[in-house]
């Protein structure tokens, strides 16, 4: 009857864990790639790109062209994206070996750093023709505005609206 009752404890302990750790992965910051939303090309709630939301008097010439640069630069980084998580497995399969390599996990490192190197560039090639498509007065919102995530004093967690966090060296 013991073994019977220690048995059940330990498997709804485990059980109660498994569920806790799935409901976690889901939230920002496990298992996330270097995509996250909030970085780069976010989309806005009426699926077009973010700067639609952000300054309302767009024309429909520029709200078309910026609607292309957007898709274009999509399609670029994609595949420097899809690089990223290839090597990023590689990588970890690499470490996980019987004998590891470093200067072949170094090699990936470097890859991966290109990888990312090559997506900056093309945001900032994106970010600068959006630019040139709009006026000096939606520049100023443009340039205000435009990168700023979550509520209006910038990032921070649902408890704590103002983008600020206590006892961060950051603030």
């Amino acid at each position: 009857m013991k073994r019977l009752l220690t048995l059940f404890i330990a498997l709804s302990t485990i059980f109660a864990a498994e569920s806790l750790m799935a409901q976690k992965s889901g939230q920002r910051g496990w298992n996330q790639s270097d995509a996250r939303p909030g970085y780069g090309m976010q989309q806005s709630q009426n699926n077009g790109p973010r700067i639609f939301a952000v300054i309302s008097d767009l024309t429909e010439a520029q709200k078309e062209e910026i609607t292309t640069l957007h898709t274009k630069t999509i399609k670029a980084v994609q595949p420097h994206q899809d690089n990223m998580a290839k090597l990023g497995i590689d990588k970890r399969a690499a470490m996980r070996a019987d004998n590891p390599s470093q200067k072949e996990i170094n090699k990936m490192i470097e890859k991966m750093s290109d990888e990312r190197v090559a997506i900056q560039k093309l945001r900032a090639e994106n970010h600068l023709n959006i630019r040139n498509v709009l006026t000096a007065d939606q520049k100023v919102v443009f340039d205000t505005k435009m990168h700023r995530r979550g509520g209006q004093n910038g990032p921070g967690m649902k408890g704590n609206r103002g983008g600020k966090r206590a006892n961060c060296i950051y603030n």
